[in-house]
């Protein structure tokens, strides 16, 4: 399972953000570390059109671990590096900034990123220097032969996070990153920034906010939310919690689109299997072969791997439009020649329905 890390600043809304989506239920109360944790269920309304017409024992998304560390507290470097380090092994983290005025303080989201980018590069540089450290010898001050391809590259990386350069922007070749790899720098990881925002300010905020600018420069997904108003939504019932959600031009909950943005930030896609007993969704890496994939549904599915039978999601949409849904969808996609046999090598694309042919 995949795990992303909440990390911002005291009064950002970071942990109203991750009740959000913690979902039904509320946040769960901080571990023994300070460190809240919950599974949730990435959204994908593709999923729920087919468990409607398959209406399957049980549909299944695919999940997410989220983790909400406390608010970071610039200059607090004990109690940063604790709590960083809680989120160290976490696959994206998501940048909570606030966007609302809080008393006589200003919204400044931009200089919040940079404080925030500020603490993961200092932990970043503890991490090496206690490396390069262990490396020289406490006693001799000598490098081991075998370890100076590491600690040549180890003293390249501290000198420019020392410069205040995350670890993503460090110049280094493919096979020196693969040396560093089991560090898992926290200011190299994927990151998906939420701008959480006044009620009055969703639809607007993020075009004026230099923050959209940075954001296309980087190539961040950017997200704006008001999290205590929708946290307030959800808890509502549905059909009011849907009128509420059109008043302030909103499609779908913030929460969705949070999760849905770590998952495009990741490279990630989704396909389906589909039947009677059950509906599910299946996460894979873009670019991923249909063997390996079937691996993901059962071991002896890629073992045993002959053919993929696949229908794209958008095909089985049309077609249900005529034919109607479930079963009967996916004879007319047959009739229709929509349905493909793919071999080993196919690269799953997102949305495939995908039914495996295998033998073992």
């Amino acid at each position: 399972m995949l795990t992303c890390g909440l990390v911002g600043l005291p009064g950002s809304g970071k942990s109203t953000l991750f009740a959000l989506l913690a979902g039904p239920g509320g946040a769960p109360p901080p571990g023994r570390a300070g460190v809240a944790r919950r599974v949730v269920a990435v959204p994908d309304p593709r999923l729920d059109l087919l468990a409607a017409d398959f209406a399957p024992r049980k549909p299944v998304h695919t999940q997410l671990e989220v983790l909400d560390v406390p608010g970071l507290v610039p200059g607090e470097r004990a109690r940063t590096l604790h709590f960083l380090e809680a989120v160290r092994g976490a696959d994206a983290l998501i940048f909570v900034l606030r966007g609302f005025a809080s008393g006589p303080e200003t919204a400044n989201p931009a200089g919040e990123l940079d404080t925030l980018e500020a603490e993961l590069i200092l932990t970043d540089l503890a991490v090496v220097e206690r490396n390069i450290e262990r490396l020289e010898g406490r006693r001799t001050g000598s490098v081991r032969r075998q370890d100076a391809p590491l600690h040549a590259v180890l003293c390249r990386v501290r000198d420019r996070l020392a410069d205040g350069v995350p670890y993503r922007e460090v110049a280094l070749r493919d096979e020196e990153r693969a040396l560093l790899a089991h560090f898992d720098f926290l200011s190299g990881k994927p990151a998906v920034w939420v701008l959480n925002v006044a009620e009055d300010q969703l639809e607007t905020a993020a075009e004026r906010s230099d923050l959209a600018a940075l954001a296309d420069r980087r190539g961040v997904p950017l997200v704006t939310v008001s999290a205590q108003v929708e946290k307030e939504i959800a808890e509502l019932p549905e059909d009011d919690a849907a009128l509420f959600m059109a008043d302030l031009g909103l499609d779908e909950p913030g929460s969705a689109r949070v999760i849905r943005a770590v998952h495009r930030r990741l490279g990630l896609i989704s396909f389906f299997t589909v039947g009677d007993r059950e509906v599910r969704a299946w996460t894979i890496r873009a670019g991923t072969r249909a063997r390996e994939a079937a691996g993901k549904v059962h071991s002896d599915m890629e073992r045993g791997f002959i053919r993929a039978e696949v229908l794209a999601f958008a095909d089985y949409a049309r077609v249900r439009t005529d034919a109607g849904g479930g079963d009967r969808a996916m004879a007319a996609a047959r009739d229709k020649g929509l349905v493909r046999l793919e071999g080993a090598d196919y690269r799953v694309e997102d949305g495939d329905i995908i039914h495996y042919r295998f033998n073992v």
